[in-house]
């Protein structure tokens, strides 16, 4: 399969990427994230991670109903 623009990004940009994306979701700086323990950045990662694929299915089942394919 093709890599998107933003998976060629973040696999390049790797740690960085994921550190701000984690510091906008909970609205806090990069340098706090820096102090957390690697088991609480990789829940909240696994949660993040769960959390949009449950949003991306609930918009699929509304464009569902709505006759989109």
């Amino acid at each position: 399969r093709n890599r998107t623009e933003r998976e060629r990004f973040a696999e390049f940009w790797g740690w960085t990427y994921i550190v701000k994306q984690v510091a906008r979701k909970n609205n806090i700086k990069e340098d706090d994230i820096h102090e957390w323990s690697v088991i609480r950045l990789l829940n909240e990662l696994a949660f993040m991670k769960d959390e949009n694929r449950m949003e991306a299915d609930e918009l699929r089942k509304i464009e569902l109903s709505r006759g989109h394919r």
